[in-house]
């Protein structure tokens, strides 16, 4: 049951029409209404790339998501009319802190979050699926970013994907890498993403004590993490006899010359028996094959 507040929401406060002050009337099955003014919505979200629609893999959900189309068309959206983009962003953080019906959500790595959608964000059981669109102008993942990560302990997806600009991998900061982040992770795809070889070694020991997460994409970072051999814990983790991995992703963009690291990934595949799917993006130098 959803408490009653008796003060006033940052939506209710709002000086707009009224279409664009929904309250959450989200309560058990019951959906929320705030799919019934879209349209007006999403007019105003549209100008911090963004917009709401229905969960389809989530009965009565609502998934907050990145309007690819814009973000690939005009590389400098979010600067070139700040007079619109920073009251539309504003107005998303606002749903976003008072609303409970979000099932997904997409957001930007340059766009962090502010404490009050933290914190509801902690306080929700209903958000899913997370992913978050990496800019190619910070090479950096911002640690707001991962704190909003680790707010959500509801997540059974985390993703994270390009928004516009290279494919660049980016530096992580803080990291999604704590047992607590991967209680219900099914899905979780850090292949653009550099994790030190600390918090490689890290995030490999809270994998080998998982059995949620059945689909993984990493880069050289974790699958090549020592401390002595390169690429030994990954393999670890991957043949491990109570394994649960069905998919497993393994991205680089550097040139592979490590005869060795190769010869334990491609033996300890081969001794994977839970793996049905296995996507290989990375390039061989012709001297270890």
């Amino acid at each position: 049951m959803r408490a009653v507040s008796t003060s006033m929401s940052s939506l209710e406060q709002r000086d707009c029409p009224t279409e664009l002050r929904v309250s959450c009337t989200k309560n058990g099955d019951v959906r929320c209404r705030l799919l019934e003014h879209r349209v007006a919505i999403n007019t105003v979200l549209l100008r911090a790339g963004l917009e709401i629609m229905e969960d389809h893999k989530e009965a009565g959900g609502v998934r907050l998501a990145v309007n690819e189309s814009l973000v690939y068309r005009d590389p400098a959206w979010n600067t070139s009319e700040p007079w619109l983009y920073n009251p539309a962003l504003e107005y998303v953080h606002d749903l976003m802190a008072d609303h409970c019906c979000f099932t997904a959500m997409e957001v930007y790595s340059d766009a962090p979050c502010p404490p009050r959608v933290i914190q509801a964000l902690r306080r929700s059981r209903t958000l899913k699926r997370l992913a978050i669109f990496l800019s190619g102008d910070d090479k950096k993942c911002p640690a707001d970013m991962f704190a909003l990560v680790y707010s959500i302990t509801s997540l059974e997806e985390l993703v994270f994907l390009h928004a516009r600009g290279p494919k660049i991998l980016h530096l992580m900061t803080n990291g999604p890498l704590a047992e607590t982040i991967l209680k219900h992770m099914k899905v979780l795809d850090i292949r653009y993403v550099l994790v030190s070889p600390k918090k490689a070694r890290a995030f490999l020991g809270a994998l080998m004590r998982n059995h949620t997460v059945t689909d993984l994409a990493v880069n050289g970072t974790v699958f090549g993490a020592g401390p002595k051999d390169p690429g030994r814990l990954f393999t670890l983790y991957v043949a491990r006899r109570d394994a649960v991995l069905r998919k497993l992703t393994l991205f680089e963009n550097d040139v592979c010359e490590d005869r060795a690291l190769w010869t334990r990934l491609t033996k300890a595949l081969s001794q994977a028996t839970t793996l049905t799917e296995l996507y290989v993006n990375l390039e061989m130098d012709l001297s270890i094959l």
